[in-house]
């Protein structure tokens, strides 16, 4: 009869603990994209995308790879600042609207910018 018991505590305990990490997950959102060449439709690697939080101070940075792509997960939900930066172009600035349980997908288009010496 103890170990019943016991076993029954166990695996509430652990539905418990996987409702609670689910739930957790549900409320976070995600952005992800490609940073593209606006001229050439080229992708670009080693761009620096960073977001911030309008509302609190979640501040965060990732560099596209090889591919051009970025992502950024478990984003509290709200509106962003996003500012795109890659030597060669011009910077990116806008702001992004992250939504609990989904993912923005979110391509960003830089124009090459004109370097004098």
């Amino acid at each position: 009869m103890k170990t019943t018991s016991r076993l029954i505590f166990f695996l509430l305990l652990l539905s418990v603990l996987f409702s609670r990490e689910t739930f957790g997950q549900m409320l976070k959102g995600s952005l992800s994209g490609t940073v593209i060449d606006k001229g050439n439709s080229e992708v670009l690697a080693s761009s620096i995308v960073s977001i911030s939080a309008i509302r609190t101070s979640g501040k965060y940075s990732v560099e596209s790879d090889i591919s051009g792509k970025y992502s950024i997960g478990n984003l509290v939900p709200g509106l962003y600042n996003i500012n795109v930066k890659r030597i060669g172009y011009h910077n990116f600035t806008g702001s992004i609207m992250i939504d609990a349980g989904r993912t923005k997908e979110f391509n960003i288009y830089l124009e090459i910018s004109d370097i004098e010496i």
